[in-house]
């Protein structure tokens, strides 16, 4: 059973040509059941239906009417309130995680309910964190317990547990899939693994550049791109045909804040992260940063929980204990159309490095290169046409070499080592 409603006031609305939020809903302007979201969905088999998951109860919005449907665990079809993960598959059925009560199956068709805990199902355990479904309507379920792979001849794969010394699929706080059909996931405290039919690869940052060992949410962009979020380290993207990373975090870009949460990216190159403390920050190659925030728009709370595309100009933000907010992306001309660096390759060799670092790169014009240090300062550097760095003069340890130009920052991890 749930609670149907038609609400006609459109929460609090703010008209504006640039990035900011334009509609917030909370309990107190909408029949919203609890205002700390845990996640948001899009069905986009029917457009206008946003799925909300609070820490009390679950929502649906339909836009275009502004009906609200609200689900509770009184009403004997959630097993409980406490929502963490909402997903749709193929067959129009939906998907629920809850934080004990393991998945749910909800066919809004004829309004029936089935209920798969760890007593039923393969299911790991039943503190589901992340459910992401693949175009092959496979079901990957994050898990506290490790991640479940759920197939459609009704077979499952669990991977949790020790994997080797320093692996362990436990506690999985999200999971992806990208263009290869390779799943991406994340261990609290284990790194980022990547799951390609059965060979599991971890990165850690014991044999990778993976900016943290844990990592908070993962998403993959139209270029097969891998973004990241961590808890005090910024936000990463991962090139894992190259073996590329780049880092952004309050030392060495203007992300505002190191502690991230949700991620979504655009068709048209914009991500968008969610922070602790700071709001929603917004990165276009273009553009770099900007940031929306309680000070400059109408956005209820500054602790983002969950990101949700509607579409590339809109995008949905849960808060944590401030309700929902729909942020408006500027997508005009003059971002469209303003030019920027092509994905360059970058190549620097020797790497650990005691002399003379070799920088093999395309050149453009205005190209610049910086050198930080571990602390984020600016170091002056010596080169040769831009091709040759000498190091002979720093101390062994780590530095970031950052090629500017045309609005793109590329980045290269430097070991020095006499």
């Amino acid at each position: 059973m749930s609670v149907s409603l038609l609400w006609y006031f459109l929460g609090s609305v703010f008209t504006s040509q640039a990035q900011t939020v334009v509609t917030t809903y909370t309990t107190s302007n909408s029949p919203l059941p609890f205002n700390t979201i845990r996640c948001i969905s899009i069905n986009k088999q029917v457009a206008d239906e946003i799925w909300i998951g609070t820490d009390y109860g679950m929502a649906i919005l339909k836009e275009e009417t502004a009906e609200w449907e609200v689900f509770f665990e009184t009403d004997s079809t959630l097993l409980e309130n406490q929502i963490r993960a909402i997903a749709f598959d193929e067959n129009e059925l939906v998907w629920i995680g809850g934080f004990t009560s393991g998945l749910t199956q909800y066919n809004p068709t004829n309004n029936t309910w089935q209920y798969y805990t760890t007593a039923n199902a393969d299911l790991p355990d039943n503190s589901i964190k992340s459910i992401y479904i693949d175009a092959n309507n496979t079901k990957w379920i994050a898990t506290a317990g490790g991640l479940a792979q759920w197939n459609t001849d009704d077979t499952w794969q669990i991977y949790s547990g020790q994997q080797s010394e320093d692996v362990w699929l436990d506690n999985i706080n999200d999971v992806s899939i990208d263009q290869n059909n390779a799943a991406w996931f994340c261990p609290i405290n284990n790194g980022l693994m990547s799951l390609q039919n059965t060979l599991l690869t971890p990165y850690q940052i014991a044999n990778s550049d993976v900016p943290d060992n844990t990592i908070i949410a993962i998403t993959v962009d139209h270029n097969n791109l891998k973004w990241m979020t961590t808890a005090a380290d910024g936000l990463s993207s991962f090139d894992d045909n190259n073996n590329e990373w780049q880092h952004f975090n309050i030392n060495n870009s203007n992300i505002p804040s190191n502690a991230t949460t949700a991620i979504v990216t655009t068709q048209n190159g914009y991500v968008i992260a969610g922070t602790t403390n700071i709001g929603i920050s917004i990165y276009h190659e273009a553009i770099g940063w900007q940031n929306v925030n309680t000070n400059n728009s109408i956005l209820p709370n500054n602790h983002i929980t969950s990101l949700a595309l509607a579409n590339d100009s809109l995008c949905w933000a849960g808060t944590f204990n401030g309700g929902i907010a729909l942020l408006q992306l500027n997508n005009s001309t003059s971002v469209a159309s303003t030019p920027s660096a092509p994905n360059l390759p970058i190549h620097i060799y020797p790497n650990p490095v005691s002399h003379l670092l070799h920088i093999q790169h395309p050149f453009y014009s205005n190209f610049e290169m910086r050198l930080y240090d571990v602390n984020g300062r600016v170091l002056p550097i010596t080169t040769r046409n831009n091709t040759l760095l000498n190091v002979s003069n720093l101390a062994n340890g780590v530095y970031y070499l950052h090629f500017l130009g045309a609005g793109k920052r590329t980045v290269r991890k430097v070991v020095v080592l006499h």
